[in-house]
């Protein structure tokens, strides 16, 4: 079973991948194969995720989260991105942001790099945003129309992971990405229809879920 101790524990072994499977396989959070493609790719993504659901697992600040914390505040660039990556910056954004709720606003350790950073990171996300609501992941020269094609699922999970901050949807084009994904969902593979479905129950809790997501 995944812990607290454990997730820590891969963190401070530098077994970024190894923590990266383990929460996939635990649902923590829905990481579909296109994320964790490329999430593995830096020991950000990982330390990312692996910091929200340590966070989730133990309330409280603690020195083991704020430990992972710094290591991320140390890979955010100027321009507000965590390793030039779009998906790797969403999860530090969320963990930033479960750390704030989580009792770490105004925190003397790093409480207030965490919300100058969280700022910085969600205006960056913005800006690879494109007009109809779906983010650009930047995806490399070498990969190919396949990759593509995953960009809605790229969105989707973006969306469920920081879809409940309030500061995410000021920040960036929420009734574009709506009218999106009512238009497009039936056409939609089931992954990336699940996704969507918890996507939307996060923006907004006290509005159902659309016929088309349900269906």
């Amino acid at each position: 079973m995944l812990t607290a101790r454990s997730i820590h524990r891969y963190f401070r072994q530098s077994r970024f991948q190894a923590l990266l499977e383990a929460l996939a396989a635990n649902d923590a959070p829905i990481c579909p194969d296109a994320v964790r493609r490329r999430l593995k790719r830096t020991a950000a993504g990982p330390t990312a995720l692996g910091l929200r659901r340590l966070l989730e697992l133990s309330r409280g600040p603690s020195a083991e989260a704020n430990e992972m914390a710094k290591a991320l505040l140390e890979r955010q660039g100027p321009e507000g991105a965590v390793e030039h990556d779009l998906l790797v910056t969403a999860a530090a954004t969320a963990a930033w942001g479960a750390m704030l709720n989580d009792g770490w606003r105004g925190h003397p350790g790093s409480g207030g790099k965490m919300e100058a950073a969280q700022r910085l990171a969600l205006k960056w996300l913005a800006t690879r945003q494109q007009d109809e609501g779906l983010f650009d992941p930047g995806l490399p020269s070498d990969e190919t129309d396949a990759g593509q094609r995953h960009i809605p699922a790229l969105t989707a999970w973006i969306f469920m992971l920081l879809g409940d901050d309030p500061a995410f949807r000021k920040t960036i084009k929420l009734h574009e990405f709506l009218i999106w994904s009512d238009a497009h969902t039936r056409s939609l593979d089931d992954e990336t229809r699940a996704l969507l479905r918890i996507a939307r129950l996060r923006l907004n809790p006290t509005t159902p879920v659309h016929a088309s997501l349900a269906a």
